[in-house]
């Protein structure tokens, strides 16, 4: 068991390393590009708006604002995002994306570049020591693997890198019988390699998943400050 614990210990650290070193490569692609219009609303106006809410939803106007315009009415922001929950169990999930907003008269446009995430092990993970149950030390193997996997050996956390390996799974799950006979589907006995996929699968759709509402409560926060 003690040899079992430190053969995983082992591997976590080494996939926290890749972490550290790997998993923050960016990823050049728009996102999205959102247009919203704010009737009466001037362009000094949304200019003021927009400074306001940066200053009020992060932590340091000067840190995050990359780039400010106020003649052409554009500003770049860098700036990670802390979703509300974590969408797995053993690492925290954050987003670095990169905002360009554009503001003139009546109107404002959104533009999100460069989505990526990058994990940090919980104080959970963090605490495996040699009481820890088999089934937990199971667990956790599964989903940091399942993070190696997603990022491939290029190092790659795009958000779009992401949507192309849950496509991926998806078709390797199609593909591949869920019980190898009929009396393992009895025995609810599921493949191996089918339920290798599955995590990565589930594991994959959680951090988009996440990554889509966090934009989503964002979106939201800049569309009801520009129109106050």
């Amino acid at each position: 068991m003690k040899k079992f614990i430190f053969t995983f210990m082992v591997c976590l650290f080494a996939i926290a390393m890749d972490a550290q070193n790997d998993w923050t490569v960016v990823y050049s692609s728009v996102t999205s590009t959102q247009q919203y219009e704010c009737k009466g609303k001037t362009k000094s106006d949304l200019w003021r708006n927009l400074k306001r809410w940066v200053a009020l939803n992060f932590n340091s106007y000067k840190f995050v604002a990359d780039m400010e315009d106020e003649k052409s009415g554009e500003m770049i922001l860098k700036v990670t995002l802390s979703p509300d929950y974590s969408p797995l169990k053993y690492w925290v999930v954050k987003y670095p994306t990169t905002i360009d907003i554009v503001v003139q008269d009546g109107i404002y446009t959104m533009f999100l570049k460069n989505g990526k995430f990058e994990c940090a092990a919980t104080d959970r993970m963090n605490s495996v020591n040699r009481f820890t149950p088999s089934v937990i030390l199971d667990d956790m193997l599964a989903e940091s693997n399942a993070l190696k996997d997603i990022m491939g050996y290029d190092g790659d956390c795009s958000i779009e890198h992401v949507y192309f390996n849950i496509n991926f799974y998806s078709k390797q799950m199609n593909n591949t019988p869920k019980y190898r006979k009929p009396k393992d589907e009895r025995k609810g006995k599921v493949d191996s390699l089918w339920k290798d996929y599955n995590d990565k699968y589930n594991t994959a759709c959680s951090i988009l998943t996440c990554y889509s509402i966090t934009l989503r409560d964002l979106k939201d926060s800049l569309e009801k400050d520009m129109r106050r």
